[in-house]
């Protein structure tokens, strides 16, 4: 390639560049491409600033990054000495120099992979404050260029801007770009924060619902049984026994009181210490399980006191007969079922094992591994209220012997294993898992009075959806 030495001769103005992109250095192609292009007096700067490197100015109409061969002396580098030094630069190599202009060149297989290398030693890890991608395709650029993720507190492209920091205006309560180094916060946490107080309260009625005025400060706080930023959450919750209105105070449901719907008042003396059962639904389960009038039963598992765990359940409960299980759970249903039979799992086909056969599933019966389905007739599922229409009890139909089912990682069920009527759940806590309801899909033992129920006993059809559930089994006195 020749160039007319005029047009050679023409020398253009460098400038520096600080803290910003490194343009990519440019090669003109053909079998020994020179390098250069519209930025060359940015290159030649930071050419210049390397060891060894001296005398590097542009020329050309392309323009080439040259060292003048006119101007070499003992103090000036020839090209040759400046193509030397850009070759032990790590990446780079076969830099030449021109023999009659004296600019850089490079065989055309080795363009543009040197001059990209030789732009991205230029350029500098300019990723500071955040995952610089290396090598020369890089060009130290972050990851995610030109949108990446930065350390905190910095923004850009390449993450080599600081995001503004801000205080708080005390007059206006406005946040304000902080001057002071180091001072201030992001905009986010001063917006939090810079709020102008509400003015001093006198009596509870400046402040506003569910809220008092401390007269040691005159300043508004939430009322008891009441939080949030803006005192409108209901803390009690009232444990699920109750609701919480405007006033705070819980409103207990009937049978329950104390600040919190936590204390039972009407509990069944049949049912001593029980939390579920009241002296109505006391008689009503005698009377359904074919019992004296003033039969007592005791306590052989609660969640409210006891581990929550199958293995506490059957180690308690698994020699008794017969039982009745009543449960409350999150949907503020109450519901069971009696069992004339034990909840130990057994061995072995009835009588002797004490499993009966799943005409459906004779294959899974009485296996060491297998549910075990065991009971008679007189078993019954039941659903007290609210919102049933009842109480309701729900008695045998059809041909199904599936009365219980015996299984020790379950809770007392009653139906098929498949789709019971009602589970008290599996494994977890009590509710885990619990279903009810398959007389709805007409696979069930169970059914009540035609056209009394509509809606499962539990209070949905869905497994696993009953929250959590408080569940109390008791055995015979």
């Amino acid at each position: 390639m020749k160039l007319p030495i005029c047009v050679w001769l023409v020398v253009l103005a460098s400038t520096g560049v600080a803290n910003a992109m490194m343009p990519q250095i440019g090669c003109d192609g053909g079998d020994n491409g020179g390098l250069g292009g519209d930025d060359c007096g940015t290159w030649a700067d930071a050419l210049n600033a390397l060891d060894g490197v001296s005398g590097v100015d542009c020329g050309g109409d392309y323009p080439f990054l040259y060292v003048d061969p006119r101007g070499a002396t003992a103090t000036t580098p020839t090209c040759e000495a400046s193509a030397s030094a850009l070759n032990k630069l790590d990446g780079v190599a076969n830099i030449s120099c021109d023999a009659y202009y004296g600019y850089f060149t490079v065989p055309g297989a080795d363009c543009p992979a040197v001059p990209v290398r030789l732009t991205a030693i230029l350029q500098g890890p300019t990723c500071k404050h955040g995952d610089p991608i290396s090598g020369p395709t890089g060009g130290e650029n972050c990851t995610g260029y030109p949108n990446p993720s930065c350390d905190s507190g910095w923004k850009g492209s390449n993450c080599d801007l600081p995001v503004p920091r801000y205080v708080c205006n005390n007059s206006t309560y406005r946040c304000v770009p902080a001057t002071a180094p180091g001072s201030g916060a992001f905009l986010t946490t001063c917006l939090k924060t810079c709020t102008k107080p509400p003015p001093p309260c006198h009596t509870d009625t400046d402040c506003g619902a569910h809220k008092i005025c401390d007269t040691a400060d005159n300043s508004c706080h939430c009322a008891s049984g009441w939080g949030g930023v803006t005192c409108s959450v209901c803390v009690k919750r009232c444990s699920g026994r109750g609701s919480c209105p405007m006033s705070g105070v819980c409103e207990c449901d009937t049978g329950y009181g104390g600040d919190d719907c936590s204390t039972f008042l009407d509990g069944s003396p049949l049912f001593n210490e029980t939390q579920i059962v009241t002296q109505e639904w006391g008689a009503l389960l005698n009377d359904w399980a074919k019992q004296p009038a003033g039969q007592k039963w005791a306590l052989c598992y609660s969640s409210a006191t006891m581990d929550k765990t199958t293995d506490e359940f059957h180690k308690r409960c698994d020699q008794y007969k017969p039982t009745v299980t009543v449960a409350h759970n999150s949907l503020g249903r109450t519901f069971g079922g009696f069992a004339d039979e034990t909840w130990k799992w057994s061995s072995g086909p009835y009588p002797n094992g004490g499993c009966s056969v799943d005409p459906k599933e004779p294959a899974a019966c009485c296996t060491s591994s297998s549910t075990c389905y065991k009971g008679t007739s007189a078993c019954f599922i039941f659903e007290l209220g609210p919102d049933s229409g009842g109480p309701l009890r729900f008695g045998p139909i059809g041909t199904s012997t599936d009365y219980t089912l015996a299984h020790p990682e379950r809770w007392p069920s009653w139906g098929s294993g498949d789709e019971p009527d009602l589970s008290m759940g599996e494994m977890g806590d009590p509710g885990d898992l619990g279903c009810c309801g398959a007389e709805a899909r007409g696979s069930g033992t169970y059914a009540g009075v035609p056209g009394q129920f509509d809606a499962p006993l539990c209070g949905t059809p869905s497994i696993g959806s009953w929250g959590e559930t408080q569940l109390e089994v008791w055995r015979q006195v």
